[in-house]
């Protein structure tokens, strides 16, 4: 990776260096003794100074752990400092809970959708108590895009008491995955409150898991939301629909096409664009989900219904049966789309033309 270099060099002394401090023993880039020196400076001037002098003298690679160190920690100061380029890499990270439930079948449609995004996705299987020395690990020392930890009752039974430790306040860096087994997140939020409340203030994405694994249309918007969180670019696939028919597969959105749908191959693709679940949209409607924009070389209806399933980016208690499908065109306002539809408590199926 390239490196970036500061707009403006160190413009005032960092008031707060203890989780910079932190995270640069954790990676190894001081050691206990040299923190332990910074920190018995008088004045966070001299704190500072102090700091600036024992990582120049050590050199680059401890330069860029520094410049790492505060873009995980101090994001609105990382354009002082400089550091490396992140890699395409996202990291899941979790402690065995729901591996084959969850992240296996994550990983697998992985490998047929992160490429689109221009990332890649791996997983790191860790011992609980290391959660927090590997996180720094994947983001400061392996400078990798983001890391995606996997939080569940079991694994934080099992976690230090980490408020403390945990000093990362890039919200960029880090979309955790929050998994609980009976459909609520209460339990879970409690037990985040008590060991580390820092993950509650940062944008995450839920799962609830039963004896059964994860549909593929929860897998796929999970992973949407992964992907969509860690790249803002998108390739577009072009598919071939024939006279055969096919069923395409995108970010847990499903459209079929039955045998005879066109008269000749014609191209097209399926843009699918997540609506932010935030306050102003769970306050508005009791259900969404995501929009699909189909483009097509041909302005042409489909010979044959064409069936397309949407799965819910969220639901709110009660709102069934009060499903509005909408339409629109190039260069033509949102219109109601009069037709049959299904409902889950996954997904809403409707065909159209």
């Amino acid at each position: 990776p390239g490196m970036i270099w500061p707009s403006a060099l160190y413009n005032t002394a960092l008031h707060y260096i203890g989780p910079i401090l932190d995270c640069m023993e954790t990676c190894r880039g001081l050691t206990l003794a040299q923190c332990d020196r910074i920190r018995r400076e008088l004045t966070h001037v001299d704190r500072f100074r102090k700091l600036l002098d024992v990582v120049n003298y050590a050199g680059d690679a401890c330069r860029r752990l520094l410049g790492s160190s505060v873009e995980v920690c101090l994001p609105e100061r990382a354009s002082e400092f400089p550091h490396e380029e992140r890699g395409n890499s996202i990291v899941v990270l979790h402690v065995g809970d729901h591996h084959e439930k969850l992240v296996q079948p994550l990983l697998l449609q992985a490998t047929q959708s992160a490429k689109r995004y221009g990332v890649s996705v791996q997983e790191d299987n860790i011992e609980a108590r290391d959660v927090i020395g590997k996180l720094l690990d994947h983001l400061i020392t392996q400078n990798v895009r983001m890391v995606v930890p996997v939080i569940t009752q079991k694994a934080l039974e099992n976690w230090p008491m980490l408020g403390y430790e945990c000093s990362v306040q890039n919200k960029n860096l880090v979309f955790p995955l929050l998994v609980n087994p009976d459909g609520s997140m209460e339990g879970l939020r409690e037990l985040l409150l008590r060991c580390c409340e820092v993950i509650l203030d940062m944008p995450s994405v839920e799962a609830s898991m039963t004896e059964e694994p994860l549909s593929r249309t929860k897998i796929g918007l999970t992973l949407a939301e992964i992907l969509r969180k860690a790249s803002s670019s998108v390739v577009l696939n072009t598919y071939k629909i024939t006279t055969a028919g096919c069923t395409l597969e995108e970010d847990g959105v499903t459209v079929s096409f039955p045998k005879g749908s066109v008269m000749t191959e014609r191209s097209l693709s399926l843009e699918i664009d997540m609506l932010p679940v935030n306050d102003i949209m769970t306050n508005s409607f009791s259900a969404v989900t995501p929009v699909l924009t189909v483009h097509q070389e041909k302005r042409e209806d489909f010979l044959e219904p064409v069936t397309v399933t949407l799965p819910w980016a969220f639901m709110s208690a009660g709102s069934a049966d009060r499903t509005v499908l909408m339409k629109k065109y190039n260069g033509h306002q949102w219109s109601l789309l009069t037709t049959a539809f299904q409902e889950t408590e996954e997904s809403v199926t409707f065909t159209t033309s």
